[in-house]
């Protein structure tokens, strides 16, 4: 009971914290007009993607940031990671806001430095729910903490309603920095409060040890298995990375969408990955082995997008949504899954830290080839994706 109180309080913090950075992208898009226009131009979806691959490149600190905290987290425990990550956004948030206020990209810019460091408390959440669970009950804490993470959708959308419709002054109370700074705080409260430490302090020092954390990776990147898993985990992060930021364009130019019906079916894309985890996914880890699960979905989800190219009906891509998509959010939990069950328990912190800028690389890489890709051709980036889905398909049966 005490485990399952943990958990659920882990994913709330989680979801409100996924659902600030989702109200902050927008924000910082129109802010630095990444769309090129003037500020307050009604965005997409499709903006919302290269603004999310911008903020991702945008601080590569996180890169190097991330194990750093993972190790931290197995040494010092995750609350204490946890907090710090937490400091880090809030101080974030407040940077960009003084930014907003000054019209000082320098100052956003610190801000989006100090937020993309603060991004390391998935891989905290994810080591803290390592602590407390195993088998199916590891799985389905996984699939939870996927669907606070897509809930990041819902907050983009709702954020990009807000700035449509004008309330972008730091003025006023609505406006999405103010609530982001506000679900932070929220998130703050939560775990100074309520969250029980998961995992005793192994350190004696208060200082990390540079060698111990060099030796510790070392020691991680050691397991095959691993290493291979690290390399699937690029592969399918630029795979549906090219496959999903692709999607706006390529309803619109191959199967007519208006810009409407295209914002609306990647909304309803993200939905139905939240239902399916919450839904259908418990029930599958309970029947099926991680592993053989990630391959079927890997297959759906290349079976999917083969339809979606040859099909040439707009309303026949409609029937590759629901198991497509169902198939798609199974990909990152199951991965996490594995790579929680690959590694020695004492560094899942450091090895979750190594995991979450690869996510990150691969969607970075995926947007920066998106867009030159299909201008040649519109669905050049979807048989790309599809190539690369199948690299990994063949990668993991090696590794069983």
């Amino acid at each position: 009971m005490h485990s399952k109180r943990t958990a659920f309080l882990l994913f709330f913090i989680l979801l409100l914290d996924a659902c600030a950075s989702g109200l902050l992208i927008p924000m910082m898009m129109q802010a630095l007009a990444i769309d090129g226009n003037d500020m307050a131009t009604a965005m997409t979806l499709q903006d919302l993607m290269v603004g999310s691959t911008f903020v991702i490149a945008l601080s590569p600190a996180y890169l190097v940031v991330a194990p750093i905290i993972g190790h931290y987290a197995d040494q010092y425990g995750r609350k204490k990671a946890l907090l710090i990550c937490i400091s880090l956004s809030i101080a974030g948030y407040s940077s960009i806001l003084l930014g907003y206020y000054l019209t000082s990209i320098a100052w956003m810019l610190f801000g989006m430095l100090l937020f993309s460091m603060g991004w390391s408390n998935l891989i905290v959440v994810q080591a803290a729910i390592t602590d407390i669970s195993q088998g199916a009950t590891r799985a389905w804490y996984f699939g939870l903490l996927m669907i606070a993470m897509l809930a990041m959708l819902m907050a983009e959308e709702f954020s990009l309603t807000l700035l449509n419709k004008g309330v972008s002054h730091f003025t006023q109370p609505w406006n999405p920095l103010w609530l982001s700074l506000l679900l932070e705080t929220l998130c703050l409260f939560l775990v100074v409060f309520f969250l029980v430490e998961t995992k005793p302090y192994m350190a004696s020092s208060p200082r990390i040890s540079l060698a111990k954390f060099l030796l510790s990776l070392i020691m991680s990147f050691r397991n095959k298995t691993l290493r291979g898993l690290f390399f699937i985990f690029l592969l399918v992060g630029i795979s549906w990375g090219l496959q999903y930021q692709n999607s706006f364009g390529l309803l619109i130019k191959a199967f007519g969408y208006s810009t409407q019906q295209a914002n609306f079916s990647l909304l309803y894309e993200g939905i139905v990955m939240m239902l399916g985890l919450a839904s259908l996914y418990p029930w599958l880890v309970k029947y099926y082995a991680p592993h053989k699960l990630l391959i079927y979905a890997m297959v759906c989800v290349v079976l999917g997008a083969l339809f979606e190219l040859v099909s040439g009906y707009a309303k026949l891509v409609w029937l590759t949504v629901l198991p497509d998509s169902l198939a798609a959010a199974l990909l990152t939990p199951l991965l996490w899954l594995l790579i929680a069950n690959t590694c020695k328990p004492k560094h899942i912190g450091l090895v979750m830290g190594i995991a979450g800028p690869i996510w990150a690389l691969g969607w970075s890489i995926s947007g920066f080839l998106t867009s030159p890709l299909a201008n040649v051709f519109i669905t050049l980036p979807n048989c790309l994706a599809i190539i690369l889905m199948m690299m990994s398909i063949g990668l993991l049966k090696r590794f069983n």
